[in-house]
Formats: structure tokens, C-alpha cells, sequence
């Protein structure tokens, strides 16, 4: 499954996952950025180092990531992707002009019929784990992907940790999305504090 195969999975699971977007402040949360934007710029231009990924998971290709309408209607910015194992894991990052609005849009979450629970201990509190499933092609053959996300709200900024799975259909791969949650904080602590 290619970036954009995956990019396609996601935006079918959008509808279900978008409302997701979660990262609740941690008390020790660093200074803000010079501004949104320039954070923006930083997670689009900063190498993502091989060691900081998580094993089993590399060729990290990293763009712009649009942010949906419903995340646009809380101000929304602009967003980074960073698609892994050519396309079926990926890290988002969506990005507000404030915690205010990031929070807004972490309590618009739509997660009613969705398999949920808390996310790992050494993520900001509340995280969240999902999963779920999205439907495709791939090679022209219908097909469904059983997905899990790790969500959670850093100060202004929603992430989100996605992975599949091609033998479920109830969820993609729970640790892997964990530790690519993790390595998602690492990354944005080290380019924040860059900012």
C-alpha cells in the first residue's frame, strides 16, 4: 500500500477519525513558538532522524497535510504529514493559532460506536486510542484495513499517530501506533523548542 493509498484510507476514515485530533496540554509544556506558523514551517522543513522513529518503522516522507473542514472551522492553520512504510502508517500534526482552539476542536470529538481507550501513560493527558477500520482499493480490488489511532493535544497542536493492519479489520497496529505517538512528542518537543 502506497502514501497515497493510505492517504486515500484516510480520508475515508477522516469522517470517523478527524473528530480525533487530540493533545491535551502537559504541565510541562514548553514556552509557545514564535508563532503557529513559523511551527509550521519547522515540522515541514526539519529532517525526521531515523534514530528518533520507532523499529519497524523508516522512509519517512514528509508534506502538507489539509486540514478537514471541521478542524478549518477551529481555526486550523495548516498541517504536517509524515507517511511511513510507504503509506500505511503516518504521523499528522494539525496546527492552531491557540490552545483554546486546539481544545475546541478535541471536544467536538465524534467517537459514538467507535472502540476507544485511554492512550499510553507517557503521552499528555487525555490521549486516546481508536480503532477502527477504512475501506479502499488496492490494485483495483476493494479492500478494508483495519486501523488504529493515537490522538492526543500538545498546547496549539493535534496529533495524531495512524497505522493498519491488512489482516484486521478491527484495528491496524496498536503498539506500533503507540510508539509512533511517542516518537511524534519527541519530534514536536524538539522542533517546538527549535521555533
Amino acid at each position: 500500500m502506497n502514501g497515497h493509498r493510505l492517504k486515500r484510507l484516510t480520508m475515508l476514515a477522516v469522517p470517523v477519525l478527524a473528530a480525533l485530533a487530540v493533545l491535551l496540554p502537559s504541565p510541562s509544556a514548553a514556552a509557545s513558538p514564535s508563532s503557529p506558523v513559523a511551527l509550521l514551517h519547522r515540522l515541514l522543513t526539519s529532517p525526521v532522524p531515523k534514530s528518533e522513529l520507532p523499529g519497524g518503522y523508516g522512509s519517512p516522507v514528509v508534506g502538507r497535510y489539509r486540514p478537514t473542514a471541521k478542524a478549518k472551522s477551529h481555526h486550523a492553520i495548516g498541517g504536517v504529514q509524515i507517511d511511513l512504510e510507504g503509506g500505511t502508517a503516518a504521523v499528522l500534526y494539525i496546527i492552531f493559532p491557540n490552545r483554546a482552539d486546539a481544545e475546541a476542536h478535541w471536544q467536538t470529538a465524534t467517537l459514538k460506536g467507535l472502540t476507544t481507550a485511554a492512550g499510553p501513560a507517557y503521552l499528555p493527558e487525555p490521549s486516546l486510542v481508536v480503532n477502527t477500520w477504512a475501506s479502499g482499493k488496492r490494485d483495483g480490488k476493494a479492500m478494508t484495513v483495519g486501523v488504529t489511532n493515537v490522538a492526543y493535544r500538545f498546547e496549539n497542536v493535534i496529533v495524531e499517530a495512524l497505522t493498519t493492519s491488512t489482516t484486521s479489520t478491527k484495528h491496524g497496529d496498536v503498539h506500533g501506533a503507540e510508539m509512533l505517538a511517542r516518537f511524534a512528542l519527541v519530534h514536536l518537543v524538539s522542533v517546538w523548542d527549535a521555533a
